[in-house]
């Protein structure tokens, strides 16, 4: 699609949130200025900061119309992103976060596909870039397929949590769970906007719940278009670790005021699996504390095993889909054995770092 046929391809609004992120930003610059697609405008939040990126998207945007750049005072990705909304002009928007990249083709083939289907929601699947070695994850088992009735309704139900077979893979939890793998209509993007992550720590979760429940089909691309860049990160302290517990809890907390309304029980299905398989995700936090293996324990008991919410979760956690290590696992988590949990974990650790 060139840039001949302008007034007769949509535009494609491409949001970028900007903090801190000189050492990578250029790249994921170059990528949104090369695209093949030939009618999309490029929105830079400058979200406050402080290393120079703000300047390095001026000096980026200089001479190219279609960028736009907006400097803010610090206030979050969540609050970055809703502000791109309210500038977008496109009838579709795609969201990316500054650090990572897209191929230059992902524009023309999303849009092509959302025309051609008249889909709400286009998805790919991507890369996770680390230092030395790529890692592709497929989001979805299909290949190219259009989602829409009872095939759309389950697909909602798969953003919400894992159900049946689905359970067998806790570590593909939230492949299907991150905004910058969509085309979205901005309409209906917009109506539903981002929590702040300072709320419910990661906001691209119940953006997409929200934004399921008002969309009515989807296009799948069996494409790695987005190049996500997982770069090492400092050791989290136990302020982090009890940061993270509360504001997952209030993360599942508006789900589950969610599925509480609807007469599908699968909802609440899918939800209460998803709660479950998350034992995972806090017991690698909890090996990342400062706390000594004993008190680790005591803290994994006391927050999550003793948890109403994980309990019942965890109570009615379908095994029978889970290959052996997972059936292993979440049975510990199901007898509340916390030194077994954290020994196990400490393993997935170990995994994690060599993939």
């Amino acid at each position: 699609m060139g840039n001949d046929s302008n007034n007769r391809q949509p535009l494609v609004s491409i949001i970028i949130p900007v903090y801190n992120v000189k050492d990578y930003l250029e790249e994921c610059l170059e990528s949104v200025a090369n695209q093949t697609y030939g009618n999309t405008e490029v929105l830079l939040i400058d979200d406050g900061s402080t290393d120079g990126s703000g300047d390095i998207c001026e000096k980026f945007a200089a001479g190219r119309s279609n960028f736009q750049v907006k400097h803010f005072e610090n206030s979050g990705l969540s609050a970055s992103r809703n502000r791109g909304l309210k500038l977008a002009s496109g009838e579709f928007v795609i969201f990316l976060d500054s650090d990572d990249w897209i191929d230059e083709d992902t524009c023309e083939i999303a849009v092509k596909a959302a025309v051609e289907h008249g889909v709400d929601v286009v998805i790919w699947s991507y890369v996770r870039e680390y230092d030395n070695h790529s890692l592709k994850r497929k989001v979805l088992p299909d290949e190219p397929a259009l989602y829409k009735d009872e095939k759309f309704h389950e697909l909602y139900l798969q953003v919400i949590g894992p159900r049946g077979e689905q359970t067998g893979h806790p570590e593909n939890l939230d492949s299907l769970s991150s905004s910058c793998n969509k085309l979205y209509k901005k309409a209906i993007a917009e109506s539903v906007s981002f929590v702040d992550t300072k709320i419910i720590g990661t906001e691209d979760l119940l953006f997409n719940i929200l934004y399921f429940q008002k969309a009515k089909s989807a296009f799948y691309i069996d494409r790695y278009f987005l190049h996500y860049r997982k770069v090492s990160r400092k050791s989290l302290t136990k302020t982090f670790r009890d940061d993270f517990l509360s504001k997952r809890l209030n993360l599942f907390e508006r789900i589950k005021a969610i599925t509480d309304k609807s007469e599908d029980e699968r909802e609440s299905e899918c939800f209460r699996n998803r709660v479950a398989l998350d034992l995972l995700g806090n017991v690698l936090i909890e090996l990342i504390s400062g706390f000594s293996f004993s008190q680790k324990r005591e803290e994994l008991k006391k927050n999550i095993l003793h948890n109403p919410l994980y309990e019942k979760a965890l109570a009615d956690l379908d095994l029978s889909y889970m290959p052996f290590h997972w059936k292993v696992f979440y049975f510990f988590g199901k007898r509340k054995n916390a030194t077994m949990l954290l020994l196990m974990g400490k393993a997935v650790r170990r995994i994690k770092k060599r993939v």
